[in-house]
């Protein structure tokens, strides 16, 4: 009789813990990262009464049961978080917890904490590759601390190099000119207006150009860089050639102290001439040049791939973790 009562209870133990891991699942439907358990049953050993032929096997009941953490991919929740990152396939987040211990996790709703630290929503420390102080990062190294650069000011990036994608009236007449500006910064970030300007040679096939910048932003009068573009019969450019040197403007004596610079005139784009000369009228298509005025902080926000990046006023944009 005794084993009666106690086979009933294990099964109404059993029934109970499954209700329990139903209502934990339930209760998790909104827990980002959270992955449902399951609940398997077995049952106990028999034992024999009786011998021969006749015996009669009688069960113990059901085992404890066992919970199984379910790890297949879940849904991935779109947010409006910039912070916010979800994993695709197999691999966790991993955190380290205010005690210093190493935890993993699959919730990727992060924020920022008083210190800049990338942080999980319960506090633990998000784990992984930082831009160093000298501007690298790689992953090569041992992980830590995400921190994000708040408030940080980008530096400013001298101008090397600039280019025009531009056409020059194949009809002008000798003596026609045509003027395109380009703006490029110092070392301290300053912009300066360098001009230049295009006259329609004697020559068919040929026109002078003139680079030249204000003298007010120099210390002594800026000599202008001069030269000769000479197109072919196909509107396209051939002197200077793509494999010739091309052209630079040497600038000395910055105004506001900053460096002295070289910047190159990139007349091709591979092989192919940035300037054309057809019968239409001179314009500009597009303008480069690759320095960069000093930014603050705009925004941050995680990429495909776990990089992290900080967008800057200036345009620059860096992976920072």
């Amino acid at each position: 009789m005794g084993l009666s009562f106690s086979t009933a209870l294990s099964a109404l133990s059993a029934t109970s813990t499954a209700i329990d891991v139903t209502g934990n699942n339930l209760a998790n439907l909104d827990t980002d990262g959270f992955k449902t358990s399951t609940v398997s049953f077995h049952d106990l050993v028999t034992q024999s009464l009786g011998a021969g032929l006749g015996s009669t096997q009688v069960g113990f009941g059901v085992g404890p049961p066992v919970t199984l953490r379910q790890f297949s991919q879940g849904a991935i929740q779109t947010t409006g978080g910039p912070l916010d990152a979800a994993i695709q396939g197999d691999g966790f987040f991993v955190v380290n917890t205010t005690s210093g211990n190493q935890e993993f996790t699959r919730g990727g709703n992060f924020q920022v904490d008083q210190n800049g630290d990338l942080t999980t929503s319960t506090g633990e420390l998000l784990q992984g590759w930082s831009q160093m102080s000298n501007g690298t990062l790689t992953t090569n190294g041992p992980i830590g601390n995400i921190t994000v650069p708040v408030g940080t000011l980008a530096p400013p990036t001298a101008s090397s190099q600039f280019s025009f994608d531009l056409n020059l009236d194949a009809a002008a007449t000798a003596g026609t000119t045509y003027s395109t500006p380009i703006t490029i910064y110092d070392s301290l970030g300053e912009s300066h207006i360098v001009t230049a300007t295009f006259t329609a040679s004697t020559t068919p096939g040929q026109w002078n150009y003139s680079i030249s910048l204000p003298n007010g932003d120099l210390n002594a009068a800026f000599t202008p860089v001069t030269g000769t573009l000479t197109f072919g019969s196909n509107g396209q450019l051939t002197s200077p050639a793509s494999t010739d040197t091309m052209p630079t403007v040497p600038i000395q004596g910055f105004a506001d102290g900053a460096a002295d610079t070289t910047l190159t005139w990139n007349l091709y784009n591979g092989t192919a001439g940035r300037i054309t000369q057809f019968a239409q009228p001179s314009s500009v298509s597009a303008l480069s040049q690759d320095g960069t005025a000093p930014g603050q902080l705009a925004s941050v926000g995680i990429a495909n791939g776990g990089q992290i990046l900080a967008q800057y006023s200036n345009g620059d944009q860096q992976v920072v973790a």
